[in-house]
Order: C-alpha cells, then sequence, then structure tokens
C-alpha cells in the first residue's frame, strides 16, 4: 500500500493497486545477514553487491547495498590516494630491509 498524491493536488490517498516496496525490518535484516555472507566472497561477492545494489523492486534493499558499495569505494580511494603519496617512502623502506643475497644482484 503506496501513499500518493491525488491528482488534483488536494488530498493524499493510499494506492492498493502499487505493489509496496518496502519490508518489515525484521524480514530485512534476516535476509541481509544471508546475504552479506554472500557478499564477502573475493570476486563473486563484489559482482552481487553490484547487482543487489542496482536491480530489484525492494528500495529498502538497494539503499542498504548501494550504501555498503559507496562505503567500500570510499575506502579503497582513501587507500589508493594514501598509497600513491607515500609510494616514495615505502619504497625506500623496501629497499632497506631486503635480505642481503637479494641485494647483491
Amino acid at each position: 500500500m503506496a501513499l500518493e498524491l491525488n491528482p488534483s493536488g488536494s488530498s493524499l490517498r493510499y494506492n492498493d493497486n502499487e505493489p509496496d516496496c518496502y519490508v518489515s525490518i525484521g524480514h530485512w535484516m534476516w535476509t541481509q545477514f544471508l546475504v552479506l555472507f554472500l557478499v564477502a566472497i573475493p570476486i563473486l561477492g563484489w559482482i552481487g553487491l553490484v547487482i543487489l545494489a542496482f536491480v530489484g523492486k525492494n528500495a529498502t534493499r538497494k539503499n542498504y547495498f548501494r550504501a555498503i558499495l559507496l562505503k567500500f569505494l570510499l575506502i579503497a580511494l582513501v587507500f589508493g590516494t594514501i598509497s600513491v603519496s607515500k609510494w616514495p617512502q615505502i619504497k625506500k623502506y623496501l629497499d632497506r630491509n631486503q635480505p642481503v643475497q637479494q641485494r647483491a644482484r
């Protein structure tokens, strides 16, 4: 049951013909709990995360997985930026701490 504006714009009414895109929190939590285990699979999980974020009618689920996708992308961006900006220091540290046999080559 969805709430919508009357075509005349004067009042709100419930539309019973439109499918409900929202589910209860209890049902949603158990479903998403199981789905998060599937998302933890390395490559298939990322593909599944993108699919769950953009496909389907359940607006709550799509928003939740879009937020997770955005969080992962922001973390990757921060780590990537730090890695690029600190690369000379990282390379210097790695070169200094190589085993003796590899330095002779």
